[in-house]
Formats: structure tokens, sequence, C-alpha cells
């Protein structure tokens, strides 16, 4: 994995993470929704979606230190 290019290897540790959460939902399913719903219904009750469906606002690190002063003072 070391010699992989950057975002490569991005790509590679973002389908190590969806494939991590996606085990982490079907657990949770198993564990006591399987005989009430379905899976898709309960990946819908708790709002779960996959990183790529996820937004993230692109923020300058300035920003970002503003936010958190205003925040947490």
């Amino acid at each position: 994995m070391l010699l992989l290019e950057y975002e490569d290897f991005l790509r590679q540790i973002n389908v190590a993470i969806e494939e991590k959460r996606e085990e982490q939902v079907f657990t949770r399913w198993i564990n006591g929704y399987q005989n009430e719903m379905s899976l898709d219904e309960f990946k819908q009750k708790v709002n779960f979606k996959k990183l790529s469906e996820i937004y993230i606002e692109n923020k300058d690190v300035e920003t970002v230190l503003d936010d958190l002063l205003k925040k947490f003072g």
C-alpha cells in the first residue's frame, strides 16, 4: 500500500471505511431489527448514507478555526 499514489491510497481507505460502516449497520440490524423491517428500511430509519452521499463543505483552515472560536470561545 505504501507504493500507491496518493489518490489510489485514499480510494482504498474509503473503500475500507465504507465496508466497515456497511458491516456495522448490518450487525445492528441483525441484532434486533431483522424481524421488524428490511435492511433497507432500517438504513433509512437510522439515516445511513454512503460516504459518497455525504456532503462535506470544503473550508479553508482559517474559516474552520474562526468557527471553532465562535462555538467554543
